[in-house]
This record gives structure tokens, C-alpha cells and sequence, in this order.
């Protein structure tokens, strides 16, 4: 439909004082720095500067940081722990095959995205035993964005192998997928990692950190961290270590639209006023 001069006007005025624009959004970005450094236990005490990790939350069964909740179960009997760990390990301690283990906090690139500190995810997908690395997102809080790499040992696992498996071969491939849930559970989307592939010709691994938006997961107000891979074992599940290193969680607060001044309500009025005036000079 064609509009008249006026009505046009009319219209733009409707649109510029009746449709308030949106306030900017506030971001937040959890960098884990704020962890101090002497609660970080050394990965090689005869060298402070290869730095630590910290895999054991305490009673609260969970990492509260900006007000996310990331989390955390630790046995200390068998020193084993699921969910999310913190580290500043910044260099592996040991090479060999058989002890890559050893380097489980260890980011590929060797060290954080940014500063000192990064998280580690590890999400046990043994059959019977699954448990998964999840982040309750603070209150008011939607997901933005997040940086993330292969560990260390997961990438050399994949390369080399060692007694025990692992090695990729033609076809191989392992995927994170991040699923966001909203407060009544229900599933709000997905977002999937290519963490390393080696179809169709490729030996792709990612040692590097990415930045992966997670605006696809919408209204989510839990992340929960999945893996997939092709090298499994009946019995025991994935040989691939299900491990991701992550850093810079962004997150941001919607704020509401601003409500129209007064003043600009009555400049909404005037205008109409006028943009009719002027319609039936025209006519």
C-alpha cells in the first residue's frame, strides 16, 4: 500500500517516539581470575611457574563465580574428580605416552586464553556412570559467548595414542556439544564443537583457543557439556578423554526498553496533528 505524504510522516513519528528503543545490554565476563594463587595446588613443586589446579569445590559442590555456578564432584579417597576443575597449568609435566594423564588440566595451547587462570571441564560418559560439567548462569544472566580449546592430554591422546588406545584414525571424529536448558528443563538449543576431525582426509585438532557464540542457546539459564566420539569401548565408553578447557565465559543481562518521556508523548501528538493538517492541504 502507497502512503500519502502525510501518512508517511505520520507513520515515522509513530514509529520514532511510540517504539522506545532498547537500553544496551550489560555484559559480564567470567575469567577466573579472581581464584588466588596459593589455593591452586602446584602440578610440579619443584617449579611454581609450570603453575597448579584446584579440583575440589568443598561441601558446596560447586565453583561460584560472578555468580555462576559451575560444577563439582570430588572423592578424595580416590583423588578423582568430575564436573569442572580450575587450573594455571601452563606448561605438561610429563611426555610420555602412558603419563599424559598427568596433564589433564592443561590447556592445549599451554595456558589461558587471556591472564592466568581457565577452567576444565570433564564430563565421565562411562555407561551407568554418566555425569555431566554443567554451569547454572547467574541470575538474569544469558549465555553470549565462551572461549574454548582441547586439553592436552586429550589432544595428544588423539595424536599419538598410547598402551591404552586412543589414536584417531581415518573417519574418527570428537564433538562438544553444549545443550542449554531454561528454569523449567526444557531444552532452549544446542551448540555443537568440531573439537577434532579426521574425516574426509582431514587430521584437524584444535589446539588453539575459539571464540563460540552461544547466542543459539536463548533463553537458557543451564549449560551442560556433552561429548561425542567415535572411538568407544563397549564396556567402558569413549577412549576419547571427554575433557574441553574453557575461558572468557561472557554473559549479559537483557535490560527492558526504556518508557517514553512525557515530552515525547506530546511531541507523538503534535506530530499527528500536523501530518493530518497538512494531509487535507493536500487533498
Amino acid at each position: 500500500m502507497r502512503l500519502a505524504p502525510a501518512s508517511s510522516l505520520a507513520l515515522a513519528l509513530v514509529l520514532a517516539l511510540a517504539s522506545p528503543a532498547l537500553a544496551a545490554d550489560v555484559y559480564t565476563v567470567t575469567t577466573f581470575e579472581g581464584v588466588p594463587a596459593d589455593q591452586f595446588t602446584l602440578i610440579d613443586p619443584s617449579d611454581p611457574t609450570a603453575g597448579g589446579f584446584l579440583n575440589d569445590a568443598g561441601p558446596s559442590g560447586a565453583f561460584q563465580i560472578d555468580g555462576n555456578a559451575f560444577n563439582n564432584s570430588y572423592d578424595p579417597g580416590f583423588n578423582y574428580w568430575q564436573g569442572w576443575a580450575l587450573s594455571s597449568q601452563s606448561r605438561a609435566i610429563d611426555v610420555s605416552p602412558d603419563a599424559y594423564f598427568l596433564n589433564q588440566y592443561l590447556a592445549a595451547p599451554g595456558g589461558a586464553s587471556g591472564g592466568d587462570n581457565y577452567a576444565v571441564a570433564f564430563s565421565s560418559l562411562s555407561p551407568g556412570f554418566e555425569s555431566y560439567a554443567t554451569i547454572d548462569l547467574a541470575a538474569g544472566q544469558k549465555a553470549h559467548s565462551i572461549d574454548l580449546t582441547n586439553t592436552w592430554y586429550a589432544e595428544n591422546l588423539i595424536r599419538t595414542g598410547n598402551s591404552y588406545g586412543g589414536q584417531f584414525g581415518p573417519g574418527d571424529y570428537f564433538e562438544l556439544i553444549i545443550n542449554g536448558y531454561d528454569s523449567t528443563g526444557a531444552l532452549t538449543g544446542d551448540v555443537r564443537v568440531v573439537l577434532a576431525d579426521y574425516r574426509d582426509g582431514q587430521s584437524f585438532i584444535l589446539d588453539t583457543w575459539q571464540t563460540i557464540s552461544l547466542l543459539a542457546l536463548g533463553d537458557a539459564t543451564s549449560l551442560v557439556f556433552d561429548f561425542f566420539t567415535t572411538d568407544n569401548s563397549v564396556d567402558y565408553g569413549p577412549n576419547t578423554p571427554t575433557y574441553v578447557a574453557i575461558d572468557n565465559l561472557t554473559t549479559y543481562a537483557p535490560q527492558a526498553a526504556a518508557v517514553p518521556e512525557p515530552a515525547s508523548l506530546a511531541l507523538l501528538g503534535l506530530g499527528v496533528v500536523g501530518a493530518l493538517a497538512a494531509r487535507r492541504r493536500l487533498a
